[in-house]
This record gives C-alpha cells, sequence and structure tokens, in this order.
C-alpha cells in the first residue's frame, strides 16, 4: 500500500513539475521572443496614389498581422498558427447576408387596394377644406395675443439678464484662473523636492536606455517637397539643412523650387522584446526615490 501511494504521489509531483515547466517556458517565450515589424509606404500627389504595407509576427510566426492599403481600400488579415481569423468572419458574414437577400421579394400590391387608399385620402382632403375657418382664425389670434404678450413681458429684464451673465462669465474666468495659479504652485512645490528630482532623473536616464533598445534597425525616408510660392520651399529647405548632419542616413528630402511636388517613400524594420519592458519596469520599483515618489503622487491633492 505504501509503495503505492509514493507511486501515485511521484506520478502527481511529475505531473506538476512539467507543468510549472511549461508555464515557466511559454511566459520566457512571451517576454524574451521580440515582436518583428516592417512596414513600407509610398504617396504620389500628381497620380493621387498612396501604398502602404505593415508587416507584424510574433512567437515565430505563431502570430502575424498583414495590413494592405492601396488609396481607400483596406485589407487586413489576422492569421493564428496559419488560420486567417479576419478573413473567415468576413465569409461567415457574406454567406449569412446573401440568403436572406434572396428570400427577401418585393411586395405586391392589389389594385382595388389601391384604389381604396386613393379614394380615402381624397375623402380626408374634402372634409379639412369644407372645415369652417371661423375656428383657424380664433386660434390664429389667440396665438398673436399671446405672442405680443410674451416680447412685452420679455424686452424689459433682457437688458439686465445680458449685465447679470457677463458678470457671471467674468467671475468664472477671474476664479478659474486662480484655481489655475494655485494648482500650478503646487504642481511646482512638488517636482522641486530633492526625492521628486532624483526620481525624475532616474526615469530619464532609465527611458533613454529603454528607447536605445527597442529604436527601429532600420528607417528611411524619402521624399520630394516643392510649395507654390519658392519661399516656402526655402524656408523647408533651411531647417532641413540645418538638421542634415544628424538625419543624413535617415531622411533624404529634395527641394523642388519651380513645381509643386508632394512625394515619400517610407521603409521601417524592427522588433520590440516585451522583457524589457519587465526589466524596466524592475529597474525602476528597486529604487528607494522611485518608491516614495509613486507614494507622494498617491497622497497628493490638487484641492
Amino acid at each position: 500500500m505504501i509503495s503505492i501511494l509514493l507511486f501515485i504521489l511521484k506520478f502527481i509531483g511529475i505531473a506538476l513539475l512539467s507543468i510549472l515547466g511549461l508555464l515557466l517556458l511559454l511566459i520566457l517565450l512571451i517576454l524574451f521572443v521580440p515582436i518583428r515589424y516592417e512596414a513600407k509606404g509610398d504617396f504620389q500627389k500628381e497620380e493621387k496614389t498612396f501604398k502602404a504595407r505593415v508587416k507584424v509576427t510574433y512567437l515565430l510566426h505563431a502570430l502575424s498581422f498583414r495590413l494592405i492599403s492601396r488609396n481607400e481600400k483596406v485589407e487586413p488579415s489576422l492569421k493564428i498558427f496559419g488560420y486567417d481569423i479576419l478573413n473567415k468572419k468576413e465569409r461567415k458574414k457574406r454567406r449569412e447576408v446573401s440568403p436572406k437577400e434572396k428570400k427577401i421579394k418585393p411586395k405586391v400590391v392589389n389594385e382595388e387596394e389601391g384604389n381604396n387608399k386613393e379614394e380615402r385620402i381624397e375623402e380626408n382632403h374634402e372634409e379639412e377644406k369644407s372645415a369652417p375657418k371661423e375656428a383657424k382664425d380664433f386660434t390664429e389670434t389667440a396665438k398673436e395675443s399671446t405672442k405680443t404678450a410674451q416680447e412685452k413681458v420679455e424686452k424689459g429684464p433682457k437688458i439686465s439678464k445680458k449685465n447679470k451673465e457677463k458678470n457671471f462669465t467674468l467671475e468664472k474666468i477671474y476664479d478659474k484662473i486662480n484655481e489655475f495659479l494655485k494648482i500650478k504652485e503646487k504642481v511646482l512645490d512638488f517636482l522641486s523636492d530633492n526625492n521628486h528630482k532624483r526620481a525624475l532623473k532616474i526615469i530619464r536616464i532609465k527611458g533613454l536606455k529603454l528607447l536605445k533598445r527597442i529604436k527601429p534597425k532600420k528607417f528611411n525616408l524619402k521624399g520630394e517637397i516643392g510649395f507654390k510660392d519658392p519661399s516656402l520651399t526655402g524656408y523647408l529647405a533651411a531647417i532641413y539643412s540645418s538638421f542634415y548632419p544628424y538625419l543624413e542616413k535617415i531622411l533624404q528630402v529634395h527641394m523642388d523650387f519651380e513645381e509643386e511636388v508632394l512625394e515619400g517613400q517610407i521603409y521601417v524594420k524592427g522588433k520590440i522584446t516585451l522583457g524589457y519592458f519587465l526589466f524596466f519596469a524592475l529597474s525602476l520599483i528597486i529604487k528607494k526615490e522611485i518608491r516614495q515618489s509613486i507614494k507622494d503622487v498617491r497622497n497628493f491633492k490638487l484641492k
């Protein structure tokens, strides 16, 4: 009996360990397998064409998303282990709609029913024409008298109401300005604390490191720009030339001073690993300054 119980416990332990191992492997795959993305775009103003293609894959193509755009047509597709979910839903909708449309038949109206309806409409018109005009005149005079009475009553106090509304709006604006100034002072006092300054510095340094890791590996933007007014293209060329040494590899723009042109091509490729965000969050939580500042933010009240 004891040997049987030990065997059962051993089997349960192995099963639990295998499940935990699979879960751990799944978590590691989610955290460390990167999300790969690639995007291409092409725009031409003269031909009025816009083409774009986006591709995102995750977990070794187990999940993949693609989007193809041509002018106003957009064709998305989401695949899970090779099965396209979005296209299947669209096909089902088409199948459901098509038989219903076939079943719908135009209603046939009998000639007798149509004649009867026309006769009833004519009778109603004749009854309305034959109604006495005295009742209409009486109602019109009553309405005119009530309108004149209301106008007389409302004419006097209108000026005072306008003045009151103006004063009320000015008071509201003044109160809002005072509230904004008070809030500004409180926020500045909160940020001027040495602990909070250190926390912001840590966030800035860690954030820049994170951006370096997740930035795209390939980014290229080519374009041709020209305005009707050549002075505008000149201003743009001056701005572009000032940043050209830093953006030489990324951005390549040709300025056209003769014609109005707007054309461009963009290409982006890179990957994002979710584990980097986890490490970023953990590196912040470890610091005492960050934890203290989080507590202060929770207790902070503007009013």
